[in-house]
């Protein structure tokens, strides 16, 4: 399914061959006409489709392509529209390089899949706007790679047409395998002038959420500039430490076309005077790209300074840029001392009763626990049918489109990884999660957090503390209330077990245990978001200063639930950006809900203090209350409800009794101190940490 090389050489030398082209720039975000295609679109063709091309279609306005006006087009379910009206084949191999006049949004061997959600496997199209400022958008939603399924690897993108010229190719979301590649790009009439995305006819598929602000946007014009010459990305660090010496970076992008060969690169900082980079005997053809690093350095002197940086470029040869507007780009560089506060991260896994494999997501948890017990714990549920489901983790699940199960590492966006959701193939969550430890944090989190029964009331207070400057930005607090064991019976409580007898697994902890496991203990499960789903903006001024505590206090009520036993508090903060993909969490911290009040905590009075002292280390105790003489059992489990130490078993009488735990025979990592005492029960978490 690749061009031929001939075709390749062609294409390639085609802007040598003629005074016009299609230039593009890459920008990101939602488009307006796009994130709205369900209300008003009209519906060409649906699943199943197999290398059809649709009826032709009549454009709602004349439009310009590659210098001609064309009134219609085919629509190709492999990808691509073509404006010949002679067109009879939908061609699902690009290695022919056959199909011109055409637009690939994204060519490759492509098919829209039967039985499949709604909303999904058609192509449908739109036009918005009022002449003469129409946009006519044409959109492919969840089709499919031959060979490949629905839910491992589908794309969805559009292709907007403007009625005042000029196209937008635009990647709306996608699953791939990692191997997926097609074309995304333009051909003319006759062939003879092309423009294809880097990589192209590998131009791999991209790993979009279903998040609009996080869409890739390829923006085309049609050009007969010759010289145009811009500077069209910055690439100096945002932030750096303070005296360090700096290189001040960027992209010369070559947006006419003829060759870019001579030109002077120059930067300023803060309005200071002109550095200057002479570049010569460069061969940069139209839509090429070069990263270059100025070869004056910037060393940065005061701390806590947000520099704005000028860059510009200037073509030598006497030669002059026939589109100035795009020759000088403007960034900034903010200044830190690189003190960094103690690190905590944020482990959010998706998971869910239904899911069949979600078991061994415990496993990894635990795995995870044992190698950095100070990780912070949070099961988000979503997707299938499941009691524990939030609506805040479903829509978090809806804008990070994970698998099950997948974990979000203080919801960064690893290099290499897909999504924010990694798979825990190869301990990639551990792995992670040692990488953000040893990174450099600006703030620590400190949390606690009481309920008042009597009064149905609670109040979570957070604590946020910079030990370094922080650059400008939208800084905000979220907070979990999490229950570290949750376990009740029947449909979207029990456990869906894959590994059940399974003989791929045999040496799998829940290969022994029944499918579904009944009873199941659900840790660190989200009852309540506290806050809005992405946050609530922290109560600090707009530059906070070093060493000051800022304390945002959090209200709750009771709610649907009956109580808050074993209950925690898991607080984080958030530097918010448009993208999903740039909302990462800067530290993280969790604490125990207090119940202020012991009288009628349970229909028994039953009550459990905390564990003291935490993190445990060799003996240790809690105080269990009862409140008449009961049958008392008395359990230590490990996260994936294994019984690692019995403690009592027999009858108490009432009063309070100091329950001892010798920790010397567990493992570091999380555990679970469970007192069952006549029909009630309490529990608490246990913290050891040799």
């Amino acid at each position: 399914m690749r061009l031929l090389l001939s075709v390749v050489l062609l294409l390639s030398c085609s802007v040598f061959l003629h005074a016009q082209t299609w230039t593009w720039t890459q920008t990101s975000g939602s488009h307006p006409v796009v994130a709205d295609m369900r209300n008003g679109s009209a519906l060409v063709y649906a699943a199943p489709k197999e290398d059809e091309l649709s009826d032709w279609q009549t454009l709602p306005f004349p439009f310009a392509f590659a210098g001609d006006t064309v009134t219609g087009y085919f629509i190709s379910d492999n990808g691509y529209i073509t404006f010949d009206a002679g067109a009879t084949v939908s061609e699902p191999d690009n290695s022919t390089g056959v199909v011109t006049n055409a637009i690939f949004g994204y060519w490759d061997d492509l098919h829209l899949e039967g039985g499949n959600p709604v909303w999904s496997n058609e192509v449908r199209t739109k036009t918005a706007g009022t002449a003469p400022n129409r946009t006519h958008v044409i959109m492919w939603i969840s089709a499919v790679p031959e060979g490949q399924t629905f839910s491992r690897s589908n794309i969805s993108f559009a292709i907007a047409l403007y009625e005042q010229g000029g196209f937008e190719i635009i990647f709306v979301a996608g699953r791939t395998n990692g191997t997926l590649s097609g074309s995304v790009g333009a051909i003319n009439a006759d062939g003879s002038v092309s423009t294809l995305l880097p990589g192209s006819p590998r131009f791999p598929y991209p790993e979009v959420t279903a998040d609009p602000n996080d869409d890739i946007r390829y923006v085309f014009d049609w050009s007969n500039v010759g010289t145009d010459a811009a500077i069209t990305a910055a690439l100096t660090p945002a932030v750096v430490k303070v005296n360090t010496a700096t290189s001040i970076s960027g992209t010369v992008k070559n947006l006419g076309t003829t060759p870019l060969t001579d030109f002077t690169l120059y930067y300023s900082v803060d309005g200071s005077p002109e550095q200057e980079m002479q570049v010569s005997g460069m061969n940069l053809l139209s839509n090429e790209t070069w990263d270059f690093s100025h070869d004056v350095l910037f060393t940065p002197s005061a701390a806590g300074h947000l520099y704005t940086v000028m860059m510009r470029i200037q073509l030598g040869d006497g030669r002059t840029d026939e589109n100035p507007a795009n020759d000088t780009l403007s960034s900034t560089v903010f200044t830190i001392l690189g003190i960094s506060s103690e690190k905590r991260v944020l482990v959010e896994e998706f998971t869910g009763a239904w899911c069949g494999w979600c078991p061994d997501g415990a496993v990894q948890i635990e795995k995870l626990l044992q190698a950095y017990p100070l990780a912070v714990p949070v099961a988000i549920h979503a997707g299938g049918v499941d009691a524990m489901i939030l609506p805040e983790g479903d829509e978090l699940a809806r804008a990070f489109t994970p698998s099950y199960p997948t974990a979000m590492i203080d919801r960064m966006h690893f290099d290499g990884e897909a999504g924010v959701p990694i798979s825990r193939t190869g301990d990639a969550w551990i792995t992670r999660t040692g990488e953000q430890f040893a990174e450099y944090t600006p703030v620590s989190v400190s949390v606690s957090g009481s309920y008042t029964p009597s009064l149905q009331t609670g109040v979570i207070s957070v604590d946020v503390e910079f030990s370094d400057f922080v650059p400008p930005a939208d800084y905000r607090v979220n907070c979990w209330l999490v229950r570290d064991s949750v376990t009740r019976s029947g449909q979207g409580w029990d456990q869906t077990n894959y590994y059940s007898g399974n003989p791929s697994y045999p040496s799998h902890p829940f290969f022994p245990l029944p499918d579904p496991v009944t009873n199941y203990a659900h840790r660190n499960v989200p009852i309540r978001k506290l806050g809005g789903i992405w946050g609530d903006p922290l109560n600090m001024p707009e530059t906070p200063q070093i060493g000051v505590v800022y304390t945002t206090n959090i209200a709750f009520e009771r709610g649907n639930e009956s109580n808050f036993y074993n209950t925690r508090v898991v607080a984080f903060v958030t530097r918010h950006g448009e993208s999903v993909l740039e909302r990462p969490v800067l530290n993280a911290n969790s604490a125990e809900l207090m119940l202020t009040d012991v009288e009628g905590l349970s229909p028994s009075g039953l009550s459990l203090a905390s564990v003291y002292p935490q993190p445990a280390v060799a003996s240790v105790r809690a105080l269990l209350t009862l409140p008449r003489s009961e049958t008392v059992h008395a359990a230590v489990y490990d996260m994936l409800g294994r019984k690692r130490l019995l403690l009592r078993d027999g009858i108490l009488e009432p009063g309070t009794h100091a329950l001892e735990i010798q920790t010397a025979a567990l493992e570091n990592g999380m555990y679970l101190l469970r007192v069952q005492a006549g029909m009630d029960a309490v529990s608490t978490p246990l913290l050891v940490l040799h």
